[in-house]
């Protein structure tokens, strides 16, 4: 079993004997979280963007509606994904902040937003392999190369993409779901 800060600093504020915990020390735990948080905002945002630029790109060469329309989808569901990511985020960084020293708190709710990220990243990653399954499937019979400019562009790079993207929305979200359980947990006495 792995240990987390959340483990460390749960036991380090266990072992004070009925004295509170300095909330300045708690607001800089708090901070420190809140950092990491944003590289993960980042990262969402990127794959976001990434994988929008990737099916835009590809649909320069749709050669079917159903292509043109399984790329539209995933589109939208990308980008409805990060809309909906963004509003939840604004709503959470309003609760984190009207308590800054609640950790416990905090650390829910950044999670919570963690899980719900790596599902929708999930779901768009899904939805995009959909859409690209059918438009390799049609594009590879008229480029006959795998080693073509435009194999590379289209095939290997959205798969490098993906290929990089589905284990890290994995780890956030075992990641996510076990500091979750953790956090829920009393602690054993």
């Amino acid at each position: 079993m792995r240990t987390t800060e959340w483990d460390d600093w749960r036991d380090a504020w266990g072992s004070l004997t009925d004295a509170a915990p300095d909330p300045r020390i708690e607001a800089q735990k708090v901070a420190v979280i809140l950092r990491r948080q944003r590289a993960i905002v980042r990262g969402e945002r990127l794959s976001s963007v990434a994988l929008v630029l990737i099916v835009a790109g590809a649909l320069n060469h749709a050669a079917s509606p159903l292509e043109l329309t399984l790329g539209v989808g995933a589109m939208c569901i990308v980008a409805a994904s990060l809309a909906f990511q963004e509003w939840r985020r604004t709503r959470e960084r309003s609760a984190i902040i009207s308590a800054p020293t609640e950790f416990v708190a905090t650390m829910r709710s950044i999670r919570r937003s963690q899980l719900r990220f790596a599902r929708s990243l999930g779901t768009s990653l899904a939805a995009e392999m959909l859409f690209f399954a059918v438009w390799w499937y049609g594009g590879l019979g008229l480029h006959h190369s795998l080693t073509s400019t435009v194999v590379l562009a289209t095939l290997w790079l959205p798969v490098l993409v993906f290929a990089a993207l589905a284990p890290w929305a994995w780890t956030l979200h075992r990641t996510a779901r076990d500091d979750l359980r953790r956090l829920d947990r009393p602690k054993a006495e």
